[in-house]
């Protein structure tokens, strides 16, 4: 069953009316915290920091499966350079600030500096990965 966003997808887990989700770890970890959600495994390639105890797909017996959120910072086309180079250094400096890493922690968040180069090469990456699969899957919109 398709549900809009993991607001109403987790009190459908909580409630028992569905056996599991896949879900981003900021979203589930105070159900986690509180005891209401008990982790299976984590669909990255490394364990998480916030939650160490979790295996990942591969140590859990199901190798090659990733899939994560990710967000980051975008500006629009035709933004100078300098003025993208300098978001990027503010941002990431903002990242490493122990004020920040503190809060992120506690919500579960792991933030990865990146340049705006290796930032656009996982865009890219990921819109052609989801992009296959769509197709593959004949996933259509629906309005």
């Amino acid at each position: 069953m398709p549900y809009k966003g993991d607001a109403p997808a987790l009190q459908a887990l909580i409630a028992g009316d569905i056996d599991m989700y896949l879900v981003n770890t900021a979203a589930s970890l105070p159900h986690i915290r509180s005891g209401r959600l008990r982790p299976i495994a984590l669909s990255m390639t490394k364990r998480s920091a916030v939650l160490p105890d979790v295996p990942t797909f591969a140590e859990a017996g199901v190798p090659d499966f990733e899939s994560y959120s990710w967000q980051g910072l975008a500006a629009p086309a035709g933004t100078p350079p300098a003025v993208v180079a300098r978001l990027n250094r503010e941002l990431n400096q903002s990242l490493a600030s122990a004020d920040i890493r503190k809060k992120l922690d506690e919500l579960g968040i792991e933030p990865s500096p990146t340049t705006p180069d290796e930032f656009s090469a996982l865009v890219k990456s990921q819109a052609a990965l989801w992009g296959g699969v769509i197709r593959a899957a004949n996933i259509k919109l629906e309005e």
